[in-house]
């Protein structure tokens, strides 16, 4: 599209048509800022989408899913970044009106709800609500820790891992440290088995 502009601006300012190519080319500088913005002001969201609100069902401080019988936190304390100690330790520790014996989601639990086919934001349902989404100027964040370990080697040394997910694009890698005590903060969203 740009490079199209580019030619089409081109031919028109050798044309003698320069008053419509500055208006052009305003108009493009115009359109490229107001789509940065918007996408971060969204999180990235680039356009309208259909989300899956019956599969996810809101209830009160958590979210239904249906499909993997689990329950999502969905209350204010999904905002809050802790270390992966931390996180385990709030799940744990976590009550939502009669629930407990809250936990943090493995890998497999987060993939399952992701929707790959929106890449700006692969939460499946827009019943997810107190996202914390980073942006910098390279995109837009929103990463959740997973309780599934790995072992990664590095420069001959072999150290404990813990799989993230970035829930903004579904990236998922893994955040470890050499001396294995995982200390980055990232946002976590406990889950509960339906009992």
């Amino acid at each position: 599209m740009k490079k199209y502009l580019f030619v089409v601006t081109l031919g028109l300012f050798f044309s003698g048509c320069a008053d419509i190519m500055d208006s052009l080319t305003s108009y493009a500088l115009e359109s490229e800022y107001e789509d940065s913005n918007e996408n971060k002001a969204k999180a990235g969201i680039e356009k309208p989408r259909r989300w899956d609100n019956v599969n996810y069902v809101k209830h009160n401080g958590y979210i239904l899913d249906k499909k993997q019988q689990l329950m999502w936190e969905n209350d204010s304390g999904v905002t809050v970044k802790k270390s992966y100690k931390n996180a385990k330790e709030g799940c744990k520790n976590l009550s939502i009106g009669k629930y407990s014996n809250w936990r943090v989601p493995t890998l497999t639990e987060i993939i399952n709800i992701l929707d790959y086919t929106h890449y700006a934001n692969v939460y499946p349902s827009d019943n997810f609500e107190n996202l914390l989404v980073s942006c910098y100027d390279k995109g837009c964040s929103n990463i959740i820790w997973s309780d599934t370990f790995t072992t990664e080697t590095k420069f001959n040394k072999t150290k404990p891992g813990v799989y993230i997910v970035d829930m903004v694009d579904g990236r998922i890698s893994i955040e470890s440290d050499i001396d294995g005590s995982l200390s980055a903060k990232h946002t976590t969203r406990c889950v509960k088995d339906v009992n």
